[in-house]
């Protein structure tokens, strides 16, 4: 797992480069400035301050992060109230994103996200590749609720924006290296280069390696990293009213996924009896294939299924694994991920109130993995994956104003276009552990999107209104097409058992009002009315029935969210908060699973949801050298409809026989910094304190009881449930230490997850059959030093 042709990059060069530069700048180089109290964001398109912006938003400074070694989406978790966020159960480059109590789980490119992530205002796109590293982050801004009006596509539950450092003009950078367990070394690289011209220009590099945590008898540890990043950054002003932005990023990885370690043997369909039905057909726990090795009557769940087999591998455990044993037949596991992507942003200034701004983007992705589902070395379920998908973006704003009125107008184009080809092989294909079957599942899925949107706010004295819409209409495409095969994937004379194809647009207007009122200089209040959409689309590997298939389109997602909140400062400035409370009500609610039986996901329409519940964001310097700060974010999710087909195919509204999945009841983040000493030669020690608590929350949708009048097939709540995880993280700083040049270098030890905590983060129950978890990572340690000039 090399990429040695970016690695020379962390070598000498940068360190020879930077001193070339700091002495001939010695005079105009400046230490970076302390951004940590982010008073401005850019949620509405302009830059305002937080408490004058009507809406929940959490705003975390680039500095911050860095004290903290928070480097993308990852890390965000517990950090932002009502934010959940994990990793798929194989798979730490996939997303599994959820905002107030609305989430989507799935991982694969036919399926769009609740929660919109943004790099510069660029969509990001899927689930699928979504957690990787960010570099040069100016700060990230969090924004809460529907964002459909001035946001648009899949930001139904809320938009999370990552903002970049601009190129400076000043010469300057920081050179960094990191040390710790597991082997992890990080090399970092930021730099700006001094202005020529009209140009300014910025780079920067991350290089990162470390052993996996779990070992596995039969390859490589699982959970090692091999990651490598680059950016370029150009700022172009040819006038003094016109800044030209362009970005170029790569990020390389090529590493290890994550342990699916087997935690049961038996699934949910242990709870069903074995002449249970799904949709009328009688094979719910059964196995068609089974019949061509076993007499009729005898392919059902448990035996003479894989369940015995897997328990007879011993490896059948709860409790966080040492080692887990993958299968070798089709070689080692791996996750790979080949992410580039441009941006170019144009901003003309019409006259001082009136801006005119272009986003353009393309963004292209080439992911693969090969996960073992089974966590045994038995070839049971095993999958190897090939995705590329790309997208394109155009985006037009109009952003201007008088005193008192102020608006944004805009106009949106989006393209994607992605292809899986996957090979799955196993004896859970066939439900015999000794004869495993073989399938190919492809799929091709695109979109064609446009909107217009628009927003106008007017100041009437104390008050503040803001009135604003946007108009989407997507047309979604899908092509499926699938074969039986042997075991090298070649169709042969095999004939193709499914070829199918659909398209479908989908439309809908998503409007808002928000209110402020400026209760005194130190205080706001604010309400807000927002509509929130997801669009439809298709469920490229769904099982074929008679009622549901990979054409056949499931229907857009859509909810209004009303929520009241205040803003405000306290202690003279030394303090700042913002306390929400919210209630959010889901129509045609979109859910991601396994059919029972089945190894094919698909998205259904369950119903209605409503999500209610309290947000605050607080920070305060009660003394010099001191602050602290909290978010913290409580749930109140339930069904109000879920209507499915019971055990004996009759329709029932199961909402208070089932939990909703991924909403925390509590989301907490916790940070002490405190200054312990500052010498007469300039070295401040500063200590950090984070501590970030998830509470237990649900994977699936499960049923409370399978033997309730209302109950349906499918998961549990019992072992669907994942475990409050609570990470205390500790850092200790010392800045400002002179050595060389015009720069100071920094120095810091930290542990990470000091109290050893092992929880299970991400989970599957496979079909119903057996079940495979992901762990947290385990205590870590390190050193890190960096030298800025």
């Amino acid at each position: 797992m090399k990429h040695s042709a970016l690695r020379p990059a962390f070598k000498l060069l940068p360190l020879a480069l930077a001193m070339v530069y700091a002495q001939q700048t010695m005079a105009q180089a400046q230490p970076a400035a302390d951004d940590t109290q982010v008073v401005e964001v850019t949620a509405q398109k302009r830059k305002e301050k937080i408490k004058d912006v009507p809406l929940a938003i959490t705003a975390i400074s680039g500095s911050a992060l860095e004290d903290r070694g928070m480097e993308g989406p990852a890390a965000l978790s517990g950090v932002i109230p009502n934010l959940q966020m994990s990793q798929a159960p194989v798979s730490s480059l996939i997303a599994s994103i959820g905002m107030r109590g609305i989430t989507s789980g799935q991982p694969s490119i036919w399926a769009d996200p609740s929660v919109g992530l943004y790099v510069d205002g660029v969509f990001v796109g899927k689930n699928m590749g979504a957690l990787f590293d960010v570099i040069d982050i100016a700060r990230v801004e969090a924004l809460r609720g529907p964002q459909g009006t001035l946001f648009g596509r899949n930001t139904e539950a809320g938009a999370i924006n990552f903002v970049t450092r601009k190129p400076t003009g000043v010469f300057g950078g920081n050179l960094g290296l990191e040390l710790g367990s597991r082997s992890k070394q990080v090399g970092r690289l930021s730099m700006d280069l001094p202005k020529m011209g009209i140009l300014s220009a910025s780079i920067g590099a991350r290089s990162e390696k470390q052993d996996g945590s779990i070992s596995n008898p039969n390859g490589e540890a699982w959970g090692s990293k091999d990651r490598q990043a680059g950016r370029v950054a150009l700022r172009l002003e040819p006038t003094k009213d016109l800044t030209i932005d362009y970005a170029y990023d790569q990020s390389k990885i090529d590493e290890t996924p994550p342990a699916g370690s087997l935690t049961s043997s038996r699934g949910y369909g242990s709870l069903y009896p074995l002449t249970t039905q799904i949709g009328g057909t009688n094979y719910a726990f059964q196995n068609a294939g089974c019949l061509a090795f076993n007499p009729p009557g005898t392919c059902v769940f448990p035996t003479p299924g894989i369940g015995p087999a897997m328990r007879n591998t011993g490896a059948e455990s709860a409790s966080y694994p040492t080692s887990v044993s993958g299968s070798t037949q089709y070689g080692p596991q791996y996750q790979r991920l080949d992410l580039t992507g441009h941006s170019l942003t144009a901003e003309y200034r019409l006259s001082p109130s009136t801006t005119l701004r272009y986003i353009g983007s393309t963004r292209d992705m080439a992911y693969s993995d090969h996960a073992d589902y089974d966590g045994t070395a038995l070839l049971i379920f095993e999958g190897l994956r090939t995705t590329d998908y790309s997208s394109q973006s155009h985006e037009l704003q109009l952003i201007g104003g008088s005193a008192g009125l102020r608006y944004v107008a805009g106009a949106y184009l989006f393209k994607d276009d992605g292809t899986s080809l996957q090979r799955q092989a196993g004896g859970l294909l066939t439900f015999h552990p000794q004869v495993p079957g073989y399938q190919m599942a492809n799929f091709n899925v695109g979109t064609d999107a446009k909107a217009l949107y628009g927003q106008v706010d007017m100041d009437v004295g104390a008050w503040a209104f803001g009135l604003g819409g946007r108009h989407t209409s997507e047309t979604k495409t899908v092509r499926s097409w699938r074969y039986k095969t042997n075991s090298t994937f070649v169709q042969g004379t095999n004939p193709t058992t499914l070829d199918v194809s659909g398209e479908q647009t989908f439309t809908q207007f998503t409007p808002n009002l928000n209110v402020l009122y400026r209760l005194n200089k130190d205080t706001n209040l604010f309400g807000r009315i927002a509509k929130g959409f997801k669009s439809g689309g298709f469920p490229a590997e769904a099982p074929v029935t008679a009622t549901a298939g990979p054409n056949k389109a499931f229907n857009p997602e859509t909810s209004t969210s009303f929520e009241l909140g205040v803003k405000g400062s306290f202690m003279g400035g030394k303090g700042q908060y913002s306390a929400t409370v919210f209630t959010t009500d889901v129509k045609d609610y979109q859910i991601s699973l396994l059919p029972a039986g089945s190894t094919s996901p698909t998205i259904i329409n369950a119903g209605k949801l409503k999500n209610q519940g309290f947000e605050l964001d607080a920070s305060v310097a009660p003394a010099d050298g001191t602050r602290v700060t909290i978010g913290y974010g409580y749930l109140d999710a339930k069904f109000k409809e879920y209507l499915a087909l019971s055990p004996t195919n009759v329709p029932v509204d199961s909402a208070s026989n089932t939990v909703v999945s991924g909403a925390p009841r509590h989301t907490l983040g916790v940070s002490l910094e405190q200054r312990l000493m500052r010498t007469g030669s300039g070295v401040t020690l500063r200590g950090l304190v984070d501590y970030r608590y998830v509470s237990d929350r649900y994977s699936y949708p499960g049923q409370i009881s399978a033997t309730a009048a209302n109950a349906t097939v499918g998961n549990s709540a019992a072992e669907s449930l994942r475990p409050a995880l609570g990470l205390l993280d500790l850092r200790l700083i010392a800045s400002g230490i002179k050595l060389f040049g015009p720069g100071d270098a920094e120095v810091a030890v930290f542990v990470k997850n000091a109290t050893n905590e092992h929880k299970t983060v991400a989970h599957m129950d496979v079909s119903g059959f057996y079940q495979v978890s992901a762990w947290n990572d385990p205590r870590t340690y390190g050193v890190t030093l960096n030298y800025k000039w």
